[in-house]
């Protein structure tokens, strides 16, 4: 259900913003167009993530992550339509939960959820910061925890077998390797191939 798994759908909805902005800059969309997708993706945030997020304490875990990230990239696309707030409001509560994040890199989650989730908005998380102007945003390190977004890419390339398969350990079994994105960006970013 929706509202019991909230933190799985942000993504999507976060996912749709950025899509908005490359459509946008194409000029694919009417100016009327583009207040009814704004409006849409907002009232998502406003109705579905903002109240969970108002209900649980502050965590340096995968949902509050996940939650906070995907509010303030929707709340920075549509700015002109009220986004502004929900970006002012979840930006500060994104950075605290990235500072509350394990500093080992690893959620605690098993490797499937870590790969597929937690590395996917990690990366998705550095390019969005590198973009606001933030500088050396992937050795920097978070504080309590000194948590460091790089930790996350590194782990992602450690994790796995020669035979392209993720450790066991979580209730998947052994899965296959396929978010090759942060793989990739982590290649670029320290030169490791």
């Amino acid at each position: 259900s929706l509202d019991a798994h909230i933190w799985c759908v942000a993504p999507r909805a976060m996912r749709l913003a950025v899509y908005f902005t490359w459509l946008d800059a194409q000029g694919a969309w009417t100016a009327d167009e583009r207040r009814v997708v704004g409006r849409a993706v907002l009232d998502f945030f406003y109705t579905y993530v903002v109240p969970v997020l108002r209900a649980r304490t502050p965590g340096g875990h995968n949902q509050q992550f996940s939650m906070t990230f995907c509010s303030a990239v929707a709340g920075h696309v549509f700015a002109e339509w009220d986004g502004g707030a929900l970006r002012d409001y979840a930006l500060p509560k994104f950075q605290q939960v990235l500072g509350l994040m394990p500093a080992s890199g690893y959620s605690g989650e098993g490797s499937t959820y870590q790969s597929d989730v937690v590395s996917a908005l990690v990366m998705w998380a550095g390019v969005f910061l590198e973009q606001r102007g933030e500088r050396d945003i992937w050795q920097r390190r978070w504080q309590p925890n000194g948590a460091c977004l790089a930790d996350t890419l590194r782990m992602e390339a450690a994790m796995g077998s020669c035979g392209g398969l993720l450790p066991p350990w979580d209730h998947y079994g052994w899965a296959h390797i396929h978010n090759l994105a942060a793989r990739t960006l982590w290649a670029a970013l320290s030169g490791e191939q």
